[in-house]
Protein backbone atom coordinates (compact mmCIF):
# COMPACT_ATOMS: atom_id res chain seq x y z
CA UNK A 1 0.00 0.00 0.00
CA UNK A 2 1.50 3.53 -0.88
CA UNK A 3 2.74 4.97 2.30
CA UNK A 4 0.37 7.74 2.38
CA UNK A 5 -3.07 5.74 2.24
CA UNK A 6 -1.36 3.63 4.86
CA UNK A 7 -0.68 6.62 7.35
CA UNK A 8 -4.19 8.11 6.84
CA UNK A 9 -5.49 4.64 6.88
CA UNK A 10 -4.39 4.74 11.11
CA UNK A 11 -6.94 7.45 11.71
CA UNK A 12 -9.65 7.64 8.68
CA UNK A 13 -11.89 4.85 6.82
CA UNK A 14 -11.38 5.59 3.04
CA UNK A 15 -12.39 3.52 -0.16
CA UNK A 16 -10.93 2.46 -2.68
CA UNK A 17 -11.94 5.34 -4.88
CA UNK A 18 -10.93 7.73 -2.29
CA UNK A 19 -7.59 6.33 -2.37
CA UNK A 20 -7.16 6.22 -6.22
CA UNK A 21 -8.60 10.14 -6.01
CA UNK A 22 -5.93 11.09 -3.39
CA UNK A 23 -2.97 8.73 -5.57
CA UNK A 24 -4.25 10.77 -8.40
CA UNK A 25 -3.13 14.09 -7.33
CA UNK A 26 0.81 13.12 -6.85
CA UNK A 27 1.21 12.86 -10.65
CA UNK A 28 5.22 12.87 -10.11
CA UNK A 29 7.87 11.42 -8.25
CA UNK A 30 11.42 12.82 -7.76
CA UNK A 31 14.32 11.45 -6.41
CA UNK A 32 16.37 13.75 -3.51
CA UNK A 33 19.88 13.65 -2.32
CA UNK A 34 21.18 13.78 1.36
CA UNK A 35 21.05 17.66 1.86
CA UNK A 36 19.22 18.71 -1.17
CA UNK A 37 17.03 21.58 -1.27
CA UNK A 38 13.10 20.52 -2.01
CA UNK A 39 11.80 24.73 -1.43
CA UNK A 40 13.44 27.64 0.30
CA UNK A 41 10.78 30.20 2.56
CA UNK A 42 9.48 32.42 0.43
CA UNK A 43 9.57 30.83 -2.72
CA UNK A 44 6.39 30.62 -5.21
CA UNK A 45 4.43 27.25 -4.71
CA UNK A 46 2.13 25.61 -6.42
CA UNK A 47 2.94 21.80 -4.76
CA UNK A 48 2.51 19.69 -1.58
CA UNK A 49 4.50 16.75 -1.35
CA UNK A 50 4.47 13.31 0.48
CA UNK A 51 7.24 11.35 1.34
CA UNK A 52 7.49 8.11 -0.41
CA UNK A 53 11.40 6.90 1.12
CA UNK A 54 13.79 8.42 3.61
CA UNK A 55 13.89 11.32 5.87
CA UNK A 56 13.14 15.36 4.89
CA UNK A 57 13.11 17.79 7.34
CA UNK A 58 11.68 21.35 7.52
CA UNK A 59 14.01 24.22 9.41
CA UNK A 60 15.04 28.05 9.36
CA UNK A 61 18.51 29.71 9.49
CA UNK A 62 18.53 31.83 12.58
CA UNK A 63 20.22 35.33 11.92
CA UNK A 64 23.15 33.79 14.30
CA UNK A 65 23.73 31.66 11.63
CA UNK A 66 22.53 28.39 13.41
CA UNK A 67 19.69 26.50 11.96
CA UNK A 68 16.34 25.55 14.09
CA UNK A 69 14.78 22.86 12.98
CA UNK A 70 10.93 22.42 12.88
CA UNK A 71 9.79 18.92 12.02
CA UNK A 72 11.26 16.22 10.55
CA UNK A 73 9.30 13.95 7.56
CA UNK A 74 8.96 9.95 7.34
CA UNK A 75 7.26 7.87 5.11
CA UNK A 76 3.67 8.93 4.66
CA UNK A 77 4.18 12.45 5.84
CA UNK A 78 2.85 15.18 3.79
CA UNK A 79 4.49 18.34 2.75
CA UNK A 80 3.51 21.54 2.75
CA UNK A 81 0.10 21.28 3.14
CA UNK A 82 0.32 25.09 4.38
CA UNK A 83 0.99 25.63 0.53
CA UNK A 84 -2.92 25.29 0.08
CA UNK A 85 -2.90 28.42 1.89
CA UNK A 86 -0.33 30.10 1.71
CA UNK A 87 1.11 30.91 -2.23
CA UNK A 88 4.55 31.11 -0.47
CA UNK A 89 6.64 28.75 1.16
CA UNK A 90 6.64 29.64 5.18
CA UNK A 91 9.72 27.21 5.58
CA UNK A 92 12.40 25.68 4.15
CA UNK A 93 13.11 22.10 3.04
CA UNK A 94 15.68 19.71 2.41
CA UNK A 95 16.16 15.76 2.65
CA UNK A 96 17.69 14.74 5.62
CA UNK A 97 18.96 11.37 3.26
CA UNK A 98 18.61 10.05 0.03
CA UNK A 99 14.83 9.93 -0.45
CA UNK A 100 11.90 10.22 -2.82
CA UNK A 101 8.89 12.78 -2.93
CA UNK A 102 5.24 12.61 -4.81
CA UNK A 103 4.54 16.13 -5.86
CA UNK A 104 0.67 17.05 -5.79
CA UNK A 105 -0.41 20.60 -7.61
CA UNK A 106 -1.92 22.61 -5.25
CA UNK A 107 -5.35 23.80 -7.51
CA UNK A 108 -6.85 20.27 -8.34
CA UNK A 109 -6.18 19.75 -5.08
CA UNK A 110 -8.69 22.42 -3.90
CA UNK A 111 -10.91 21.54 -6.50
CA UNK A 112 -11.43 17.28 -5.36
CA UNK A 113 -11.33 19.54 -1.53
CA UNK A 114 -14.40 21.81 -2.82
CA UNK A 115 -16.11 18.81 -3.65
CA UNK A 116 -15.41 15.78 -1.57
CA UNK A 117 -16.10 16.48 2.44
CA UNK A 118 -14.65 13.11 3.62
CA UNK A 119 -10.97 13.84 1.54
CA UNK A 120 -11.45 17.42 2.36
CA UNK A 121 -11.63 16.42 5.79
CA UNK A 122 -8.60 14.72 6.03
CA UNK A 123 -6.33 16.87 4.56
CA UNK A 124 -8.01 19.94 7.18
CA UNK A 125 -7.35 17.13 9.80
CA UNK A 126 -3.81 16.23 8.92
CA UNK A 127 -2.80 20.50 8.80
CA UNK A 128 -4.64 20.46 12.26
CA UNK A 129 -2.47 17.30 13.35
CA UNK A 130 0.89 19.24 12.36
CA UNK A 131 0.02 22.43 14.24
CA UNK A 132 -0.42 20.28 17.42
CA UNK A 133 2.84 18.34 17.06
CA UNK A 134 4.56 21.42 16.85
CA UNK A 135 3.30 22.13 20.09
CA UNK A 136 4.41 19.08 21.31
CA UNK A 137 7.59 19.62 20.55
CA UNK A 138 7.81 23.27 21.32
CA UNK A 139 6.37 21.94 25.28
CA UNK A 140 9.07 18.86 25.03
CA UNK A 141 12.32 21.26 24.09
CA UNK A 142 11.23 24.41 26.40
CA UNK A 143 10.01 21.85 29.35
CA UNK A 144 11.73 18.40 28.98
CA UNK A 145 15.49 18.23 30.36
CA UNK A 146 18.23 17.23 27.84
CA UNK A 147 17.52 13.30 28.52
CA UNK A 148 13.52 13.42 28.45
CA UNK A 149 13.82 15.75 25.30
CA UNK A 150 15.86 12.83 23.45
CA UNK A 151 13.40 10.49 24.34
CA UNK A 152 10.14 11.95 23.34
CA UNK A 153 12.60 12.44 19.74
CA UNK A 154 12.62 8.88 19.48
CA UNK A 155 8.91 7.74 20.86
CA UNK A 156 8.13 10.12 18.07
CA UNK A 157 9.80 8.80 15.44
CA UNK A 158 9.46 4.87 15.92
CA UNK A 159 5.14 5.84 15.96
CA UNK A 160 5.27 7.52 12.70
CA UNK A 161 7.20 4.29 11.61
CA UNK A 162 4.78 2.38 12.76
CA UNK A 163 2.19 4.05 10.82
CA UNK A 164 3.39 2.93 8.23
CA UNK A 165 4.08 -0.62 8.61
CA UNK A 166 2.00 -1.90 11.49
CA UNK A 167 4.91 -5.11 12.30
CA UNK A 168 7.37 -2.68 11.89
CA UNK A 169 10.42 -4.20 14.15
CA UNK A 170 12.14 -2.25 16.93
CA UNK A 171 15.18 -1.48 14.97
CA UNK A 172 14.57 2.62 14.27
CA UNK A 173 16.91 3.59 11.00
CA UNK A 174 18.20 6.67 12.37
CA UNK A 175 20.21 8.42 9.39
CA UNK A 176 20.51 11.74 11.24
CA UNK A 177 23.99 12.64 12.98
CA UNK A 178 24.19 14.28 16.63
CA UNK A 179 24.71 18.23 15.69
CA UNK A 180 21.12 17.62 13.24
CA UNK A 181 19.50 15.85 16.06
CA UNK A 182 20.77 18.62 18.59
CA UNK A 183 19.27 21.12 16.02
CA UNK A 184 15.98 19.44 16.55
CA UNK A 185 16.16 19.61 20.26
CA UNK A 186 17.85 22.87 21.04
CA UNK A 187 20.65 21.64 22.09
CA UNK A 188 24.67 21.02 21.74
CA UNK A 189 25.66 18.09 19.63
CA UNK A 190 28.22 17.33 23.02
CA UNK A 191 24.87 17.20 25.29
CA UNK A 192 22.81 14.90 22.53
CA UNK A 193 26.18 12.21 22.70
CA UNK A 194 26.06 11.81 26.48
CA UNK A 195 22.20 11.79 26.36
CA UNK A 196 22.38 8.92 23.98
CA UNK A 197 25.06 7.29 26.26
CA UNK A 198 22.42 7.29 29.16
CA UNK A 199 19.57 5.63 27.58
CA UNK A 200 21.85 3.18 26.53
CA UNK A 201 23.34 2.54 29.94
CA UNK A 202 19.52 2.79 31.40
CA UNK A 203 18.69 -0.19 28.99
CA UNK A 204 16.19 1.85 26.71
CA UNK A 205 18.00 1.39 23.48
CA UNK A 206 20.95 -0.26 21.92
CA UNK A 207 23.01 1.20 18.90
CA UNK A 208 23.20 -1.56 16.20
CA UNK A 209 25.35 0.46 13.63
CA UNK A 210 26.19 4.52 13.09
CA UNK A 211 22.41 4.92 11.59
CA UNK A 212 20.67 2.28 13.63
CA UNK A 213 19.46 1.56 17.02
CA UNK A 214 16.86 -0.86 18.80
CA UNK A 215 14.44 0.30 21.13
CA UNK A 216 14.42 -1.97 23.96
CA UNK A 217 11.65 -0.63 26.11
CA UNK A 218 9.75 1.88 24.37
CA UNK A 219 6.82 2.29 26.56
CA UNK A 220 9.32 3.66 29.37
CA UNK A 221 10.40 5.38 26.75
CA UNK A 222 7.53 7.04 25.86
CA UNK A 223 6.99 7.67 29.59
CA UNK A 224 9.91 9.56 30.54
CA UNK A 225 9.87 11.51 27.14
CA UNK A 226 6.02 12.51 28.05
CA UNK A 227 4.81 11.52 24.49
CA UNK A 228 1.18 11.65 23.53
CA UNK A 229 0.09 9.48 20.02
CA UNK A 230 -1.67 12.62 18.99
CA UNK A 231 -2.82 10.20 15.70
CA UNK A 232 -4.10 7.66 17.96
CA UNK A 233 -7.19 9.31 18.73
CA UNK A 234 -7.24 11.68 15.54
CA UNK A 235 -11.01 12.30 14.36
CA UNK A 236 -11.77 14.00 11.17
CA UNK A 237 -15.76 13.63 11.72
CA UNK A 238 -16.34 16.95 12.84
CA UNK A 239 -14.93 18.43 9.96
CA UNK A 240 -16.08 16.43 7.62
CA UNK A 241 -19.79 17.30 8.90
CA UNK A 242 -19.45 20.87 8.76
CA UNK A 243 -18.09 20.64 5.27
CA UNK A 244 -20.71 18.36 3.88
CA UNK A 245 -23.19 20.94 5.31
CA UNK A 246 -21.72 23.88 3.67
CA UNK A 247 -21.74 22.05 0.32
CA UNK A 248 -24.89 20.92 0.77
CA UNK A 249 -26.10 24.24 1.36
CA UNK A 250 -24.32 25.81 -1.89
CA UNK A 251 -25.78 22.97 -3.45
CA UNK A 252 -29.34 23.90 -2.86
CA UNK A 253 -28.74 27.93 -3.49
CA UNK A 254 -27.43 26.86 -7.16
Amino acid sequence: MHPFIRKISNFADINTGEADMLLDLFVTERDYSDGEAVFTEGEEQTTFFTVLEGWFYAYAILPDGSRQVHDIYHAGDVIGLDHLSWSQATTSVSAASNGRLALAPIEPARRMMANNPHLSAILYSLHMLTNVLLLDRITAVARLGAYESLAYFLSDAITRRKMIRADYPSELYLPLNQKFIADCLGLSAVHVSRQFNKLIENGLIRRLSRASIQILDEERLRKIGDYHDRYANLDTARFETELGRALQERSNDS
